[in-house]
């Protein structure tokens, strides 16, 4: 219960204030989330809640949620599918847990705990992640789809979107147990 009432205190201080960052400390979890509040970055709260599961189910501290939903739920330019607070980009995780970019090419991205925050969403409700292959050695992180970009319905043109610097989380379609006292 105590853990319950720190995570809601840590989703008021997130998104009915205008700070950038909240740390939540409980006796084994510490979760960092930051988010940029000057574009008004939304996730919904079942996403949210969501989230923290999956974090503390990949015991994984150093998030940085870089690019959701605007505060009205639609989808932030150049984005079009960041929509009511349920799709967003995630930095990839680095081997250092510092939250700084990192690109799935580089010598700090981290393998194991990137498969693992992967593995943890999907338990929690997303079904579908973009990225990048490593043009260098094929490889991609399992669980995700390979993304650069479309052609535009209306030029025929291509529209390159890089996903090398983030995780693209989409569908998400989580399995809610209404509660009941």
């Amino acid at each position: 219960m105590k853990l319950f009432i720190k995570i809601l205190f840590f989703v008021i201080a997130i998104f009915f204030t205008n700070i950038s960052e909240a740390k939540l400390v409980g006796q084994e979890n510490t979760f960092r989330a930051v988010l940029n509040a000057a574009n008004g970055n939304y996730v919904s709260g079942p996403a949210f809640a969501a989230l923290i599961g999956a974090l503390k189910d990949a015991q994984i501290s150093d998030v940085s949620l870089n690019h959701w939903s605007n505060a009205d739920g639609s989808s932030p330019k150049p984005s079009r599918s960041h929509k009511n607070g349920e799709v967003g980009d995630f930095r990839p995780l680095r081997l250092d847990k510092s939250g700084k970019p990192v690109l799935t090419t580089d010598s700090q991205f981290d393998i194991s705990r990137n498969e693992s925050l992967i593995n943890s969403l999907t338990k929690f409700g997303w079904t579908s992640f973009l990225s990048e292959k490593n043009p260098s050695t094929g490889y991609i992180t399992p669980g995700t789809t390979h993304y650069s970009g479309y052609t535009d319905k209306k030029t025929g043109k291509w529209i390159p979107v890089r996903h090398n610097n983030h995780f693209h989380v989409q569908k998400f379609k989580p399995n809610l147990i209404p509660y009941t006292p």
